[in-house]
């Protein structure tokens, strides 16, 4: 465990929705304090423009940074209309229609329109592939990224193309690493994995995407919301068009390479 943190020169944290930044470590223990005030701004996301939820306006909101042993003290004024609680996903219609339609069918959630990461719901949506996420590594490094699955009663897979994750935490607790690189990761809603990426292939842009995943045969799921974000190496080249995706089930199939990455994706579910 040690050798594979002393190789991470940055630390990233994904929500998917995924919010992505970098961490400098400090290291003595120390008392902070955050004030948040949530109220409505206008933004634009899938070709119209909405008003949401914000924390000091921001979407996604603002980062807390806080180590073991550190006392976070996080006050959150309600400027809102109403009571609230946050999740991220995107809906073009009103959030209040939504709760409305959850209610009435006894807890059948409508799909949503996106599953953004860091606010964006990347390439593969209309109006999106200007404000795509990008992470820019260099050749040669290896990167911790906190996968943080904030959508609202979903279970995501996410992988990164061409690249293979290891595993090394759940819920910001360090796990022994797993024997073996896996091409994807599963993530239970409202829970965290930390993962280790290398950055050993040729320099160009990979996708790192998301989407819904299912291991209940024959269960609904959602289709069309495949979120994306892009791996950027640093270094002058071309890109290659298209830029190559991750493959992600959808569901168990049965078929064996499926059933055995699906074991390990089992690790790391939290039931």
């Amino acid at each position: 465990m040690a050798e594979a943190i002393q190789l991470i020169k940055q630390f990233i944290v994904l929500i998917i929705f995924l919010d992505c930044v970098l961490q400098t470590m400090t290291t003595s223990a120390a008392q902070f304090s955050h004030h948040f005030m949530v109220e409505e701004d206008s933004f634009e996301r899938l070709c119209i423009s909405k008003n949401i939820l914000t924390v000091n306006k921001q979407f996604p909101g603002p980062t807390i940074y806080a180590q073991g042993g550190e006392t976070v003290a996080v006050d959150v004024e309600n400027k809102g209309k109403n009571n609230m609680t946050i999740s991220c996903q995107w809906w073009k219609r009103d959030v209040h229609e939504i709760v409305s339609e959850y209610t009435a069918s006894d807890g059948k959630l409508p799909n949503s329109d996106a599953f953004p990461i860091n606010g964006q719901p990347g390439d593969l949506y209309p109006c999106s592939n200007n404000e795509t996420f990008k992470i820019e590594v260099e050749p040669g490094n290896s990167y911790l990224l906190r996968l943080i699955n904030a959508a609202v009663g979903k279970t995501l897979v996410f992988g990164i193309a061409n690249h293979k994750l290891t595993k090394v935490g759940i819920n910001g607790w360090h796990t022994k690493p797993m024997s073996s690189m896996v091409d994807y990761v599963g993530i239970k809603t409202q829970h965290s994995i930390d993962c280790i990426l290398e950055a050993n292939q040729k320099p160009d842009h990979y996708y790192m995407a998301a989407r819904e995943y299912s291991s209940y045969i024959n269960m609904e799921y959602d289709h069309n919301t495949t979120t994306t974000a892009i791996v950027k190496y640093k270094g002058k080249y071309v890109p290659s068009s298209p830029t190559s995706l991750p493959y992600l089930p959808s569901t168990y199939s049965g078929e064996p390479t499926i059933s055995h990455t699906r074991t390990n994706t089992c690790l790391i579910f939290m039931y």
